[in-house]
């Protein structure tokens, strides 16, 4: 499986952390964790449905946050991001308005699944080799990248000076004991392939040529941990291409 061949490009050596009776192995190098058994979510428009309960003005405030991880921490000038991954298209909706007077700066979303948010705002892709042939100043992954079989190969594949992404913040104290790890509300064996914290994110990046410049854990304030969580929920960081960096 393509994973593999991404786990294997990590330093130092790999072991089994769970092996679970029903979900399989877990496998683990340099911090990241990853499933070893195939994901069988079909990301099908029931997959998306159920994130219409979720209060629009929540979606808005989180897009607000990562709209500011881009204004914050991204050199000007840039003009086109890409949202990898943009499911329903919230943020690129909600970026594209708020820079709808500027028509230098374009927003644009990839994902598998047909969108149908409004076509007025953004282009949207559903195959990835025009995502590669493009030239990004930003590519963002938000709640994206835990769900791809191979990202190294994805990140090395962007023209991009820059990727932001937020992912479930998978602190260690999770990999004691298995009970505490699939107790934790971000273990989806049907979808999450890959769990990061901000320790094993950076050698991640780095083999795929990019250098953290910045994180924080900014969308706490509106997705907060689990009851009796007591570490951060979501991780956020910014990452620069190493030969861009300077």
């Amino acid at each position: 499986m393509q994973r593999f061949h991404a786990l294997d490009r990590l330093p130092g050596e790999k072991s089994v952390l769970f092996d679970h009776p029903e979900h399989g192995p877990y496998w683990i190098r340099a911090g990241v964790v990853m499933s070893g058994k195939r994901c069988t979510e079909r990301y099908n428009p029931d997959y998306f449905d159920k994130w219409a309960s979720i209060p629009q003005d929540q979606i808005d405030h989180v897009s607000k946050v990562r709209h500011y991880l881009i204004h914050d921490f991204v050199k000007e000038p840039w003009h086109h991001v890409l949202d990898f991954g943009c499911g329903t298209g919230d943020f690129v909706e909600y970026a594209s308005r708020r820079y709808m007077a500027d028509a230098c700066k374009t927003f644009h979303g990839y994902d598998i699944k047909r969108n149908d948010f409004n076509k007025a705002l953004a282009q949207t892709f559903h195959t990835r080799k025009p995502v590669f042939i493009r030239k990004w100043d930003v590519v963002t992954f938000w709640d994206s990248l835990e769900h791809m079989e191979d990202p190294i190969s994805v990140l090395e594949q962007l023209n991009t000076r820059y990727v932001i992404v937020s992912v479930p913040n998978a602190h260690p104290t999770l990999f004691d004991l298995s009970e505490s790890f699939f107790a934790w509300r971000h273990c989806r064996p049907t979808e999450h392939i890959w769990h990061f914290n901000y320790e094993s994110i950076q050698p991640f990046f780095a083999v795929a040529g990019y250098k953290m410049i910045v994180s924080n854990y900014v969308e706490d304030d509106y997705r907060p941990a689990q009851e009796g969580q007591p570490f951060p929920n979501i991780l956020s960081a910014v990452f620069e291409k190493e030969q861009h960096s300077a």
